[in-house]
């Protein structure tokens, strides 16, 4: 009985995920490392029908037209012309993404367009008008918004008053690009996502040398104020990447979007601290903490990075299948007001 039970649940849960395969076309612009490491592999997990790879290195795209199986064109006008595409990933330079989208979206095709979406806020406000005009689906490569452990916190947070955090995020060296579109954006929209629209009340920016840089900001938020570091004097290989939330409740904190972990605030009697009183270990309790020995889609870094979330949603919602995109143009702009203030500096 019970091992018929076993086979019932398996063969029910084996059709349901056939059956919820997306059958609309999609199209990729681009195939740089990004592209390859965390989202070619998660569109081919899902079985996306993908009809056209476009980049612009013809020698490249002879040897993946080879080795993938998929039409690869160095002429976006293939896929724009294509009227089986319903839905474009683009992950291309960041200078070149502004274009990039605008040409999908007046073609009226849904788009997922990796970060930066474009360079300041006159662009991001363009982007948004044409989107309205096309109609379609738009999801931004913000995939922080679709990290569990961030979405976790997210809700905590609604139910408790906030009282301040400490947001610290440095990478290595990065001479190639601007880290503040490129690699603060991250953690900024981040910080948006969680505590809504922002004021930096103080800035202090070093002056960048051989791509080394460091930002210090406080962000002040409704009702919320957040001290902000953001460097690229650190290292590739040993990241810091933490988010320290100080709230009437206790303390969440937050490690490289993966880990939440929760302190509760000690306990008073007419206001004496009892920890003064009666000395003991602090508790602490894992809220959110990927498993490593266990092979599951939930503990595999692409899901709980947020990768997995964002395509999958774009997916879906280009399929015709319910679901909301956490990051569209709208959204994004209460971060490029704060790009554009520090780019100013």
């Amino acid at each position: 009985m019970k091992e018929m039970l076993i086979g019932r649940y398996r063969r029910i849960r084996s059709y349901r995920e056939l059956e919820s395969q997306i059958k609309a076309g999609f199209a990729f612009v681009g195939a740089g490392h990004h592209s390859r490491q965390n989202l070619y592999p998660i569109i081919d997990y899902l079985h996306l029908p993908l009809m056209h790879i476009c980049i612009t290195d013809k020698a490249k795209a002879v040897l993946i037209q080879e080795s993938w199986g998929v039409h690869t064109t160095t002429s976006i006008e293939d896929i724009l012309s294509d009227p089986q595409v319903r839905g474009v990933f683009v992950s291309a330079r960041p200078e070149s993404h502004f274009a990039l989208a605008s040409k999908v979206l007046s073609a009226r095709k849904s788009l997922f367009i990796e970060k930066p979406p474009c360079m300041n806020s006159g662009e991001l406000a363009e982007l948004s008008r044409l989107a309205a005009e096309a109609g379609v689906h738009v999801v931004v490569g913000m995939q922080r918004r679709y990290s569990p452990s961030v979405g976790m916190l997210r809700k905590k947070l609604q139910d408790t008053n906030v009282l301040s955090y400490h947001m610290r995020y440095g990478v290595g060296a990065y001479p190639e690009g601007n880290p503040v579109t490129d690699l603060y954006i991250h953690p900024l929209d981040m910080l948006c996502y969680l505590f809504g629209e922002a004021q930096a009340e103080y800035v202090s920016k070093t002056s960048p040398e051989n791509g080394v840089q460091t930002i210090s900001i406080v962000l002040k938020h409704k009702g919320v104020v957040g001290f902000v570091e953001l460097s690229t004097a650190y290292s590739w290989t040993a990241p810091k990447d933490s988010l320290q939330v100080n709230t009437l409740k206790g303390e969440y904190i937050l490690s490289v979007n993966e880990s939440l972990e929760f302190v509760p605030r000690p306990k008073t009697i007419l206001g004496i601290p009892m920890e003064k009183l009666l000395a003991g270990p602090v508790a602490s309790y894992k809220l959110c903490s990927p498993s490593p020995d266990i092979p599951v889609l939930a503990n595999n870094q692409l899901y709980t990075q947020g990768f997995y979330g964002e395509v999958e949603t774009f997916a879906r919602l280009v399929g015709g299948a319910k679901g909301k995109s956490l990051s569209t143009f709208d959204d994004m702009k209460p971060v490029y007001s704060l790009l554009d203030s520090l780019s100013a500096l």
